[in-house]
């Protein structure tokens, strides 16, 4: 399975209109769930899903015992799902303390729901600077501009921290920020459900053990 990732995608034309789109889930289940997860998300993307590698990333605060939501974009990776962190934010401080996570997509184009639980591991400085160079540019060009997570005076600040950053980098992507770290988050369950009021709802669940995947099919 190749890297899949939102840069490579926004450089697309060949986007067709969005369609509906019935059910994808083959009978026979594909022995990575990574796979079936790749396929999914290109056919959202070809579906006209606007921002198919979008995910809410669920962590939990052990100091308070509350779990925590947000969305963040993610790189599909041969053995797990790349993402990036500020250390200074609330999520930074939450996978320092509890590595374990859970990532939930949801493609409303195609009907389609895809959660993965695990735990995060910190990649190494080469392969975030790689996947860092892949994100939109817009998106980097924040995160250099933001080097903490101190309140804003106001909107017009954070306009002018970026029109600076911009121009300091003119046409250069902007390389990753020491505070932003870049975690991988190891598959160790994962949950495809797809739904629709028109046709039976579908709902598979893959485990992984010592042996490998295990996939099972259960009542939605």
């Amino acid at each position: 399975m190749t890297e899949i990732n939102a840069g490579s995608w926004r450089l697309r034309q060949d986007r067709p209109k969005a369609q509906r789109n019935g059910p994808i889930m083959h009978n026979a289940p594909p022995d990575d769930p990574l796979k079936e997860l790749a396929r999914v998300i290109e056919h959202a993307y070809e579906a006209g899903e606007i921002e198919p590698l979008a995910a809410t990333l669920a962590t939990v605060d052990s100091a308070l015992n509350r779990p925590s939501a947000r969305t963040v974009y993610v790189h599909l990776l041969p053995d797990g799902i790349g993402l990036f962190v500020n250390t200074f934010s609330g999520k930074g401080r939450q996978l320092l303390w509890n590595p374990y996570a859970a990532l939930c997509f949801y493609w409303r184009k195609i009907e389609q729901q895809t959660i993965v639980e695990g735990p995060c591991e910190v990649l190494d400085a080469a392969t975030a600077d790689r996947l860092w160079r892949k994100r939109p540019r817009e998106s980097t060009l924040v995160a250099q501009a933001l080097d903490s997570t101190d309140p804003l005076d106001s909107d017009q600040e954070l306009s002018e921290r970026i029109a600076v950053t911009r121009q300091r980098y003119s046409f250069e992507h902007p390389p990753r920020p020491e505070h932003w770290q870049g975690y991988r988050l190891i598959p160790e369950r994962v949950e495809f459900w797809t739904t629709g009021w028109d046709r039976a709802r579908h709902r598979r669940i893959y485990e992984r053990d010592d042996s490998g995947w295990r996939a099972m099919r259960q009542p939605p």
